[in-house]
């Protein structure tokens, strides 16, 4: 009986396993191919036949070598690096151009950034945030160009209720707000190089007074959209009357007539001295830029009243 059941156990598993089970009158051969060693041939006489069990695991098998190496320097692995290489520069020139409380201050209602003490020198604000791969060509303020790539920044979670417990941060880049007149705009858009990437940042051109808001100049239309309610946005995105059409249209002849103005006033022989002492700044040694356009840059500025 229990020989009968043994060779029912057999015949199953050569019904499974036509082509890899070879029976003769004593004894059944099958095939094994480990990764490395080749194929291997096994004898089993066929009344232990029935301690062998039918696997449903699948044949080993080893990845060919043109294969491994292609998938070893994938396309999503070039791109993680350069992420992480536009992540770790951003950490290093945030680390270099730090500045604590002593100097800087954040304040609500109204939300800003302020000069804590005066400040003489040239400080540089760093948008230290999340790094994505851009999904459009549109350039911004915040797009870095590294490995063929275009980055985007995105800022942290900020703590904007100045909580103690909470997880968030404070970015001092992104708490310095736009502006539409040029008297009170304090920093300029800037660059600095940090291990080969070109990493955007907002410097002051002038000395800061104590407890003087950071500002940067804003186009008019920028900052009427930002500023504008969201209740009102959805007014008109539901479709606005004839009246408020011609409203509309007034409004934007006068930003239009706000914006030819504050054109004239950077005319001004203020306004070109603020313009030049921002070049003076970008064209600093540190950034390996020419030291004799500085030198022109600061005759210029002699010649000013």
């Amino acid at each position: 009986m229990a020989a009968t059941n043994q060779m029912d156990k057999a015949m199953d598993t050569m019904v499974l396993w036509p082509a890899a089970v070879q029976v003769d009158d004593d004894h059944a051969r099958m095939s094994h191919m480990s990764l490395f060693a080749g194929q291997e041939d096994i004898q089993v006489p066929l009344p232990k036949l029935a301690l062998w069990k039918v696997t449903k695991l699948l044949m080993p098998r080893l990845c060919p070598s043109e294969l491994a190496t292609a998938s070893m320097a994938a396309s999503v692995l070039v791109e993680e690096r350069a992420k992480v290489e536009v992540q770790l520069a951003l950490h290093k020139a945030a680390e270099k151009h730090h500045l604590d409380s002593d100097h800087l201050a954040f304040g609500q209602n109204p939300q800003g950034l302020f000069a804590a003490k005066s400040i003489r020198k040239t400080i540089r604000l760093i948008p230290l945030g999340t790094v994505n791969k851009a999904k459009s060509n549109k350039e911004t303020k915040l797009t870095i160009h590294h490995a063929g790539l275009s980055w985007t920044i995105g800022p942290f979670r900020q703590n904007l209720h100045f909580e103690e417990d909470s997880p968030a941060c404070l970015v001092p880049y992104f708490w310095c707000k736009p502006t539409s007149e040029a008297d009170e705009a304090s920093m300029v858009f800037s660059s600095i190089v940090e291990s080969g990437i070109t990493i955007p940042c907002l410097e002051n051109p002038e000395p800061l007074q104590q407890h003087q808001q950071l500002q940067y100049l804003a186009a008019t239309a920028e900052v009427s959209e930002e500023a504008q309610p969201e209740h009102a946005q959805a007014s008109e995105a539901s479709g606005p009357s004839e009246p408020k059409a011609k409203a509309k249209t007034k409004a934007k002849a006068k930003a239009k007539g706000k914006g030819t103005e504050m054109s004239e006033d950077l005319g001004s022989d203020r306004a070109f001295k603020f313009w030049l002492r921002a070049q003076k700044a970008a064209v600093e040694p540190d950034q390996g830029c020419n030291g004799e356009l500085a030198t022109v840059i600061d005759q210029l500025l002699a010649e000013e009243p």
